[in-house]
């Protein structure tokens, strides 16, 4: 916990892929069956960061938390940062300014929390209200918006 608050430090998952303990019937399926099956930082790495670092750190050796913009740079920021040399798209992401892609997540800071565990890996973090990729809802109103597929890929330029 204490390698969180050193300055440089950035939260990311690695997001384990979801595997199947039975034939899958519907690849958009939300919420996900309980036949999906993935490690929990998958669906709770940055539900669970928000937390730790602006609420119940303290409990776990962390210290002095973090405000909410401390800790949401190391989630967006920093990370895009980070990787911009490497991958130019990043430039584009962790700010709110114009031009840039409108990646937004819309929650509450009170009870964003991580939910997912290893018995119910996918579980989705509590707290969040909406979320946008490239402008388009593809979660609203705490649901997820079924026919949003507005992604892009990113990737690294070759050396």
């Amino acid at each position: 916990m204490r390698s969180l608050s050193f300055p440089g430090t950035v939260v990311a998952s690695d997001a384990m892929p979801l595997t199947w303990t039975t034939p899958l019937a519907d690849p958009l399926a939300w919420p996900l069956p309980p036949t999906a099956i993935t490690h929990p930082r998958t669906a709770g790495t940055f539900g669970r960061a928000l937390r730790l670092l602006t609420r119940d750190g303290a409990d776990f050796g962390l210290g002095e938390l973090m405000s909410l913009a401390q800790a949401l740079a190391k989630c967006s920021l920093e990370p895009a940062r980070l990787l911009e040399d490497r991958v130019p798209a990043m430039r584009r992401k962790g700010r709110l300014q114009a031009g840039l892609d409108a990646d937004v997540v819309v929650f509450n800071p009170a009870t964003v929390a991580d939910q997912a565990s290893y018995r119910h890996s996918t579980r989705p973090s509590a707290g969040i209200r909406h979320v946008l990729v490239n402008g388009t809802f593809v979660v609203r109103d705490g649901g997820i918006v079924r026919d949003a597929l507005p992604g892009r890929p990113v990737r690294a330029e070759p050396r």
